[in-house]
């Protein structure tokens, strides 16, 4: 009909793409989308508005989790540890050291 809008989930939106938790990548989780998830995506909105340019422009998950930790540094051993998957737990100890950004370089 004329007008109609097409109905989506923007949780299922905002969590894919460029706006995902690194948590959302490591953990089986039957609900992905939580306030934490939707503070997540609204910081990096936030910070796209301010910088003008996409803070995680990474489709494949690998990728964007290596650009996380490029400004966000390296996971502590007690968030690796918080992860359920050991192969997601070796892939973390794995990736180069990476020190935090100071965000108000951006």
């Amino acid at each position: 009909t004329e007008g109609a809008v097409e109905e989506f989930s923007l949780d299922e939106y905002v969590s894919a793409d460029f706006y995902s938790t690194p948590e959302r990548h490591f953990h089986n989780n039957n609900n992905p989308c939580s306030p934490a998830t939707d503070i997540w995506a609204a910081g990096c909105v936030l910070a796209e508005m301010i910088t003008r340019k996409i803070l995680f422009p990474a489709k494949p998950y690998l990728d964007h989790l290596r650009l996380v930790m490029k400004l966000l540094g390296s996971p502590s051993e007690e968030d690796v540890q918080a992860v359920q998957s050991m192969r997601a737990q070796q892939w973390l100890r794995e990736q180069p050291v990476c020190p935090r950004v100071d965000l108000t370089t951006l």
